[in-house]
């Protein structure tokens, strides 16, 4: 009678976890699509919002002397790129550095902070110039420029909330999303941050990618819900522990069906399920490597794949043995 029960609990355990996988196969048919699609963004559309200055200290020796079209300049040396060329008159360079006790003055590089807003999303951009300025200044048509750059760069970028920039995700049209993107010019480095605002749909808490988007309070099916943190894509998934505790109750059904001799199983019925709860198991491995590769590592590594491989022919191996035992035990 014991080992009927750790066998029930056996199947019960499996339960949750084929859910899990239905669930995954389902994604495309019941996940809604809540991405922000940055080419919506308008460069008109698009707001400076905050402009800073960062200070640098500019010495007298940082410049050079050069004859420029008859006109004597003095050209800045230490600039962040060698694309950007800084040159100041001969009367500037008077004043800044009039006297011979003047070492260094305080120059900037400005920063500009741009924002979207709508209600499919938001983006905000950070654009530093790689032209220094000796006075707290900007041209007008830098910005508009800048706004025009920002545009381009997102038009064919799609955003959610991603947890990091090193690795590609895909969403639920098997679209890469991002949430960091840089933008690089030879006259100035930035980066843009866009999200979605967007509000999820009725089964939209069942997917791994959850957490990209804003969440709305709707009821949940709990037992749903628990059965998707299996998946371990999810950055709140249990399947570990879950895991960890049928492998113990698996193994524990093993040692029943050895030990107990007064079993109510045949011993070729017990040889069906040892070889299935092993193919089971083998396939979880797959499974779980593939998931690791793909999702969360980001890379595939050949250690991986070769123990997804060796995986896979043991599970096929017994699932095989599992079917000749049982065709043999029909037979006799």
């Amino acid at each position: 009678m014991k080992d009927l029960i750790l066998i029930i609990v056996s199947i019960l355990w499996c339960i949750p976890i084929l859910i899990s996988f239905v669930i995954s196969g389902l994604r495309k048919k019941l996940e809604s699509d809540r991405d922000f699609y940055g080419k919506e963004i308008s460069p008109k559309d698009i707001e400076l919002v905050k402009v800073r200055y960062k200070p640098i200290d500019m010495k007298a020796s940082d410049f050079s002397e050069c004859n420029k079209d008859g006109e004597l300049q003095y050209f800045y040396k230490k600039g962040k790129s060698q694309d950007v060329v800084y040159a100041i008159s001969k009367q500037e360079y008077d004043r800044y550095f009039l006297e011979s006790s003047v070492e260094s003055i305080t120059a900037y590089y400005p920063e500009f902070i741009f924002s979207y807003q709508s209600t499919n999303g938001s983006m905000k951009a950070t654009i530093e110039s790689y032209k220094p300025t000796i006075e707290r200044y900007y041209n007008p048509k830098d910005i508009e420029q800048y706004k025009k750059l920002i545009a381009k760069r997102c038009e064919k970028q799609v955003f959610a909330k991603v947890p990091g920039s090193h690795f590609e995700y895909k969403d639920c049209k098997g679209q890469t999303v991002v949430h960091n993107i840089d933008i690089d010019t030879k006259t100035m480095h930035g980066t843009i941050t866009g999200e979605s605002n967007k509000e999820s749909g009725k089964w939209d808490y069942l997917f791994y990618d959850e957490s990209w988007y804003p969440q709305t309070q709707r009821k949940k099916n709990r037992f749903l819900s628990f059965c998707s943190r299996l998946d371990m894509r999810r950055a709140d998934n249990i399947f570990t522990l879950y895991f960890t505790i049928g492998l113990i109750f698996t193994i524990r059904l093993i040692t029943e069906m050895i030990v107990n001799q007064n079993s109510m199983l045949t011993m070729d019925m017990k040889f069906i399920l040892l070889y299935m709860i092993a193919a089971c198991l083998c396939l979880i491995i797959v499974i779980y490597l593939s998931v690791t590769m793909k999702y969360i590592i980001g890379k595939i590594f050949s250690g991986d794949v070769l123990i997804s491989s060796v995986s896979m022919l043991f599970t096929i191996y017994f699932i095989a043995k599992a079917f000749m035992r049982f065709a043999s035990m029909i037979m006799s």
